[in-house]
């Protein structure tokens, strides 16, 4: 499906909802498949229908609460502002209305995770130094459809992605490193010589760090690889968290575009 999936937009167009629950169930699987998003908020709701060129609900707060209240949606009260995610039902509720429509194949799952195991088998090869190259291997492995260990593939491929950056800034020179940290007000940063000295330096602290230093080109290609991140962080904890097919290859298509094909 995602194929010809380019924008918020066609995905709602070719969803075809019916109803304003409908609307909203369509932008948060689009966000959290498509954007590696792991939750949103009101507020990301009416930026969705702005973006697939809709008319704002002028009650987008009750809809979302009724939507809530039938179980389609989760609602994260801790977090403010309440934030939100798609609930099992809402996930089987729009992929079988996918189906429905034939743009979600029962195989695809197989066919997309091939896709991924080759992307990434292409830069795999592409790869000089070889304790990088380890960790993509391992994120390989775990995508075997025998293993199907998804979790674990989005693991180490995200500490592939920090070894590969850090190897950016040891190009660059520690030293600038710790100027742009200090410029950002972060503290002062410990004495580093090598690569595993930078350990101390929190994953999206670094990320900020090489938006400064320039490794990272710009703040929207950071905050990708920061949803990248969160999904690596729910990955890495006892959660219920287990990534769907889509949101996995959002997560690798990322990763292989902004840091591992550079």
């Amino acid at each position: 499906m995602r194929s010809f999936i380019d924008s918020l937009q066609t995905f709602v167009k070719a969803f075809a909802p019916t109803s304003p629950s409908d609307t909203v169930l369509a932008i948060g699987y689009f966000f959290e498949n498509y954007r590696a998003t792991q939750q949103f908020s009101v507020a990301d709701l009416r930026e969705g229908f702005l973006e697939a060129r809709l008319p704002l609900p002028t009650n987008i707060y009750d809809i979302v609460a009724k939507t809530t209240k039938q179980e389609l949606l989760i609602c994260d009260r801790k977090s403010r502002p309440f934030r939100y995610q798609l609930s099992s039902y809402g996930i089987d509720k729009v992929e079988a209305h996918l189906q429905s429509l034939g743009l979600l194949e029962r195989g695809e799952e197989s066919k997309l995770i091939t896709e991924i195991s080759t992307t990434l088998y292409s830069n795999l090869t592409k790869i000089p130094d070889l304790d990088e190259r380890g960790y993509i291997q391992e994120s390989l492995n775990c995508l075997d459809h025998r293993i199907k260990a998804y979790r674990a593939a989005v693991l180490m491929a995200w500490a592939g992605v920090i070894y590969h950056l850090r190897k950016k800034v040891q190009t660059q020179g520690f030293d600038r490193f710790c100027q742009a940290y200090e410029e950002l007000s972060l503290g002062k940063p410990k004495h580093i010589s090598d690569i595993d000295d930078l350990e101390f330096c929190k994953d999206k602290d670094f990320l900020l760090v090489l938006e400064r230093m320039g490794i990272i080109a710009d703040k929207a290609v950071r905050q990708q690889l920061e949803n990248c991140l969160a999904l690596r962080n729910a990955c890495a904890h006892p959660t219920q968290v287990a990534p769907k097919i889509h949101r996995l290859r959002a997560f690798f298509e990322d990763i292989i575009e902004y840091v591992l094909s550079r």
